[in-house]
């Protein structure tokens, strides 16, 4: 998946920051799993995580505002369903002001 959109100078700008893994060893280029569990040795639940984390990020950095927890508390479906993707991801279920205690933790960042 290619951030910065299809055209050339996009692909340039992708290949020179992250570029393609794959080009490190022929042997793991079954997936980009593969790559993290086999080549890099994650197991998979720290593979699962840090996907998670890498689209929290992208989650704060698109909208600052639909991080708010109050914002969220109004929104019932869509507090669910973070709760149910963080469940999967830490592999248990957490009570309602456990995850609230982890939305705030995580999304409380005072930007400058």
């Amino acid at each position: 998946m290619n951030p910065f959109g299809d055209d050339i100078t996009s692909r340039f700008l992708w290949n020179s920051t992250a570029g393609n893994p794959y080009t490190l060893s022929t042997k793991y280029i079954a997936s980009e799993e593969d790559f993290f569990i086999h080549f890099l040795e994650f197991t998979e639940e720290e593979d699962e995580l840090l996907r998670y984390k890498v689209r929290i990020q992208n989650f704060i950095t698109s909208n600052l505002d639909i991080t708010d927890w109050e914002r969220l508390k109004r929104e019932v479906g869509k507090r669910e369903q973070y709760k149910d993707t963080l469940e999967n991801v830490l592999n248990r279920k957490l009570e309602n002001k456990e995850f609230a205690a982890y939305w705030k933790k995580q999304y409380n960042i005072k930007y400058s």
